[in-house]
């Protein structure tokens, strides 16, 4: 088993140092697997470049935690070089096997230059089949008010009553609000967002939508920010105000018609117009060999149906039961197969 490191920080997005300090918190999660070690360490890279996370001088202020309860089992040292600092942690039952550890580091200023910085944890163990290291990254974005990166992941279109996760990258916000463009007032998505929050899920998405996310400066309230974002829906409902026809155009004529077959073997109908078809299944049986058979008040057996788009399209097959009618669009010389249930005989509206 190899160990893990993984990295949470306050505020979850990490700027590097302006006009204004950015402080931030680093929760540790070392995930040490029960190997048996003698002593673990956390490192923290120091300078002002890219990959350094805070100068030197200001390693002073840092302030380590370990979880209550944890630290009375451990020793924790700390060490600061012009290059690195590091948090020792020490069994004092050596060697010690945990499955975890939690480290807070409190009270990190991060230098002003934006770039990754990497988080190193050390173990000295005496598993030989593992790996004595594991590192996690920092990005220190460019300080100062905006949004960056306002989307849903790599999405772009979803299905029809899809679900989105809506993803955004910020800096110095004192908050957010979510709207979209529904045209139905009473639909309208309209929700306001802690400064912390990065990410929303908007659920039952049926139609293209554009979504603003504006954020408010958290040093000056009257300054915002606005990004949008339009997420398209793959067959999507849509809603006309105004049509322009060219040409000919005759409107269709609403038509309704029943038929009634006796489903004793398999059944294929082919409809010669666009619109909607709806199925009813009713059981029968006979008594004492009477015709005309009577309607039995029971569940049915599975009734297979297929169908099949014109023009050798694609093939969907669905089973039904009981008497709730179901209800089907299909285009034009499309194929409906019914398939019985296995007895007989049935009848279908």
């Amino acid at each position: 088993m190899n160990p893990n490191l993984r990295c949470t920080t306050t505020p979850p997005q990490v700027t590097a140092s302006g006009t204004t300090p950015s402080v931030i918190t680093l929760d540790l999660d070392l995930a040490l697997r029960s190997i048996p070690i003698h002593y673990a360490t956390i490192t923290l890279p120091l300078g002002d470049g890219e990959t350094d996370l805070l100068e030197q001088k200001d390693a002073t202020y840092i302030k380590p935690e370990l979880l209550l309860g944890v630290s009375e089992s451990w020793e924790l040292r700390t060490n600061t070089t012009s290059t690195t600092y590091t948090v020792k942690l020490t069994p004092l039952k050596n060697p010690h096997t945990t499955e975890y550890l939690h480290l807070t580091l409190n009270n990190i200023k991060t230098n002003k230059k934006k770039g990754t910085a990497a988080v190193v944890l050390d173990l000295n163990h005496t598993d030989n089949n593992s790996k004595p290291q594991a590192k996690t990254r920092i990005t220190k974005y460019e300080s100062g008010f905006g949004i960056r990166n306002f989307n849903a992941g790599l999405y772009t279109a979803i299905p029809h009553n899809g679900t989105a996760r809506l993803t955004w990258q910020a800096t110095d916000t004192d908050s957010f609000t979510l709207k979209d463009d529904n045209p139905d007032p009473g639909k309208q998505l309209s929700i306001t967002l802690g400064s912390n929050e990065r990410s929303h899920t908007i659920t039952k998405i049926t139609r293209d939508t554009k979504f603003t996310l504006t954020a408010a400066n958290r040093n000056n309230l009257n300054d915002k920010q606005t990004k949008e974002f339009t997420l398209k829906v793959l067959q999507p409902d849509a809603t006309f105000d105004n049509l322009t026809v060219t040409g000919t155009f005759k409107p269709p004529q609403q038509q309704t018609t029943t038929q009634k077959y006796w489903l004793n073997q398999p059944l294929t109908l082919t409809p010669q117009h666009d619109g909607y078809y709806t199925i009813t299944l009713t059981g029968h049986r006979r008594l004492l060999g009477l015709f005309p058979p009577t309607p039995a008040a029971r569940t049915l057996p599975p009734t297979t149906i297929k169908i099949t788009t014109p023009n050798k399209g694609t093939t969907q097959t669905l089973t039904t039961t009981g008497t709730t009618p179901l209800t089907l669009y299909t285009p034009a010389h499309t194929t409906l197969t019914l398939t019985p249930p296995p007895f007989t005989p049935n009848t279908y509206t």
